[in-house]
């Protein structure tokens, strides 16, 4: 073989085993955030199935609650146009009645002349 260097004399120089350790960090701190990540969403995982139950029960019940509110608006729309309806009905169709009140009327002048027989 050849002549080494001095610098090459070591099997790792400075800069080496700076490259090392920089690479070393940066995979710590990478597994770190991803276990930190990955925890994170066990943890999440766990509150959900924690709360699932509770969750759908409240969906169900906002549900109803939407549909009892759009059966309540339909229903006041409904009574709306149907009395807007006889109201304009009711306008265009004026009604009459003619009485005929001659037998009453008789009945009352008899009283006022007397006639009438006591019992």
């Amino acid at each position: 073989m050849g002549k080494l260097h001095s610098a090459a004399k070591t099997p790792f120089s400075l800069s080496c085993i700076f490259r090392t350790v920089v690479v070393y960090l940066a995979r710590y701190k990478f597994a770190k955030e991803l276990y930190t990540m990955s925890q994170q969403k066990v943890d999440n995982y766990k509150k959900k199935k924690a709360n699932r139950e509770r969750d759908s029960r409240k969906e169900r019940r906002v549900r109803k609650l939407e549909l009892a509110i759009v059966a309540v608006l339909i229903a006041a729309g409904i009574i709306w146009l149907v009395i807007a309806g006889v109201t304009t009905y009711t306008k265009s169709h004026p009604t009459t009645i003619t009485i005929n009140t001659e037998a009453i009327d008789t009945y009352v002048n008899s009283l006022d002349a007397g006639q009438v027989e006591e019992g």
